[in-house]
């Protein structure tokens, strides 16, 4: 008999903590943190693009100019290990007026090269001119990104301060309503970078002086969206 009122005393105060705590005013704000810095890696996107009447011949000649893509890419200190290929196609061309009138193929292969490290962005401009004069005759565009450890660190930052950022406003929210903020009932988060591309006309590296290529400063965003518990 008295391990079941224990029990039911027990049940009755969940109960009781339940209801109260559901009973509370709340109150949410979204806090938003944003870190901007420069970024220390790029990633630039170009393609060797043949045409040809033979499907063969359309293939060897994108495989003659990649390969002095590669060795234009090698001979500026590129390693093996910062080229990827991304894309490789070969496909009919039909007439556009007479899709049944096959009038040749086209290959193309995509490779993206990734530099990294501050101090090598200004290369930027020479690797699209020197692949470019080797055979590139299609550049994708350009974004600077950052390196895995200084994005988290940079991530860790912006989350840093949207807690700052929720904590002022609901602050001010509820001092405004004479209440005192007692705890914080949810949380979520959400981030993001998003990576600023740079289209490259490959008419620009006619010129004999390098292709100007300026990085600029990024902006990692963090926000989470906080709940909190006031009297």
């Amino acid at each position: 008999m008295k391990k079941r009122v224990i029990a039911l005393s027990f049940v009755g105060l969940v109960v009781l903590v339940a209801f109260l705590y559901f009973a509370i005013p709340r109150v949410s704000v979204t806090g938003t943190g944003t870190i901007t810095a420069y970024p220390d890696e790029a990633d630039i996107l170009f393609s060797v693009r043949t045409q040809n009447s033979s499907a063969a011949y359309a293939a060897a000649e994108n495989g003659v100019l990649m390969t002095k893509v590669y060795e234009s890419l090698a001979a500026l200190g590129v390693n093996k290990s910062e080229i990827r290929t991304t894309s490789y196609s070969l496909l009919p061309i039909y007439d556009s007026y007479n899709y049944s009138n096959l009038t040749g193929y086209v290959a193309v292969n995509s490779v993206e090269v990734i530099v990294t490290g501050i101090e090598d962005l200004p290369n930027v401009g020479k690797i699209i001119d020197a692949v470019v004069r080797a055979g590139v005759n299609q550049v994708d565009g350009i974004q600077f990104t950052f390196a895995d450890l200084n994005y988290n660190s940079l991530r860790s930052q912006a989350f840093h301060k949207a807690v700052q950022d929720a904590n002022l406003q609901a602050s001010a929210i509820v001092s405004g309503l004479g209440g005192i903020i007692i705890g914080v009932a949810s949380v979520s988060t959400n981030y993001g970078f998003l990576p600023q591309p740079i289209l490259v006309n490959e008419g620009m590296t006619v010129s004999r002086e390098s292709t100007p290529v300026n990085p600029g400063l990024q902006q990692v965003t963090a926000t989470v969206n906080i709940t909190y518990l006031y009297i």
